[in-house]
């Protein structure tokens, strides 16, 4: 049977030279700024062995992103790119301002008060992406892996917030009628996924 592994890209610096914290997620979130991944630390480099020991992936989707791209080689020189699986894009301002991020500290009451504002933002069809090209990425992606009759085991590298998506997507049966209720599946003042985490098609947590 066809196992579907969603992961995280490996870490990256949130905070880019010379910008706030703000200001870097904001570049990053209007695709102004594609950062690389950071050197792997040894235990990152331990799950990435560990994964590819239980799933044995014999092919490697990834987004167009650097980090997505560069997290999928360190799985497989096999890779594809699918835009499907780019980060949602976004604007900080489309739901929040410079003072909720205030001396550029990774505050995790914050950045969780900042998440729950943006899947706020998401469900009222507020963000720089509107919702039915976000709908019709997911669908179309998932309908793509379906059709797929070979290889068995396939890595997709994606991006937290679209990731949950895709998550929740599979885990309603497929049921894209009320994209509320598909936001709400997740309590977004809690983290998606840690970096190099994910899921798999069947559910369960990697």
């Amino acid at each position: 049977m066809k196992k579907i592994i969603f992961i995280r890209t490996a870490p990256y610096l949130y905070k880019l030279p010379k910008k706030s914290l703000y200001a870097s997620f904001n570049e990053v979130g209007l695709r102004k700024t594609d950062p690389h991944i950071q050197k792997l630390s040894e235990e990152n480099i331990d799950r990435v062995k560990k994964i590819i020991k239980k799933y044995k992936p014999d092919l490697v989707l990834c987004s167009q992103f650097i980090r997505s791209q560069e997290t999928a080689r360190l799985f497989s020189d096999n890779i594809l790119i699918f835009p499907e699986l780019n980060e949602i894009k976004f604007s900080m301002e489309d739901f929040s301002n410079h003072s909720d991020l205030p001396n550029n500290k990774f505050d995790s009451n914050k950045i969780n008060s900042l998440r729950y504002d943006f899947s706020q933002a998401l469900i009222n069809d507020q963000l720089q992406e509107c919702m039915t090209e976000i709908t019709a990425r997911i669908t179309n992606f998932i309908n793509v892996l379906d059709s797929m009759e070979s290889p068995k085991n396939i890595i997709c590298c994606s991006h937290g917030f679209i990731m949950k998506l895709f998550e929740n997507y599979l885990l309603s049966n497929k049921n894209m009628k009320n994209f509320k209720s598909l936001v709400s599946m997740h309590d977004w003042r809690k983290p998606t996924y840690d970096f190099l985490e994910g899921f798999t098609n069947f559910s369960d947590s990697i």
